[in-house]
């Protein structure tokens, strides 16, 4: 007999992990494309969460610092491009929506299975939040978003997190989320 947990544990974190791949890439629609138009993107969903679960396993009973965490970003928009070049909006996977994969899968994982013990660097950065941090020169679109937006982001996130008396990003935009 298989063991039934494990397989249990399987399921919903390939639940979590379809959702967070849904919430960056279905959400750009609003903004700026992913794909080119008439391109098939199933290799490129399923290269993205083979990524997504690699990466996360670095995030498990550790806390990651921000440069490594940006480095792993940087990693994932990168390895993606190369191989899906042809069929990217661009010729390219933004710096921003790969952040906002694997900021989404993470707090997937930290909300939905504490056992893991996974714990974000950083929050998804959505327009709500942005919008919330009012970055002046910058970017406001995650979908657009490159690397030094997003850093800024980060900087605006962290202050006003340690101004409203929060002790990480995380427990911060998940008192901020508006469903």
């Amino acid at each position: 007999m298989s063991d039934i947990s494990e397989k249990k544990r399987l399921f919903h974190e390939d639940v979590l992990l379809s959702n967070a791949v849904k919430d960056s890439l279905g959400s750009a629609r609003s903004g700026r494309p992913i794909y080119k138009e008439g391109q098939q993107h199933d290799a490129f969903r399923d290269a993205l969460k083979s990524e997504l679960r690699n990466l996360a396993k670095h995030y498990s009973g550790v806390d990651v610092d921000d440069e490594t965490h940006i480095e792993r970003i940087r990693g994932l928009a990168s390895d993606l491009t190369k191989v899906h070049a042809p069929i990217l909006y661009g010729d390219e996977f933004r710096f921003g929506v790969a952040a906002k994969g694997l900021n989404v899968y993470l707090k997937h994982l930290w909300c939905g299975k504490p056992n893991l013990d996974i714990r974000p660097t950083h929050c998804p950065f959505d327009n709500n939040i942005i919008e919330l941090l009012n970055p002046k020169g910058f970017e406001r679109r995650w979908t657009y978003g490159e690397e030094k937006d997003y850093r800024e982001w980060v900087r605006l996130a962290n202050q006003t997190a340690a101004v409203e008396g929060y002790s990480n990003l995380s427990e911060w935009e998940l008192d901020k989320w508006k469903p």
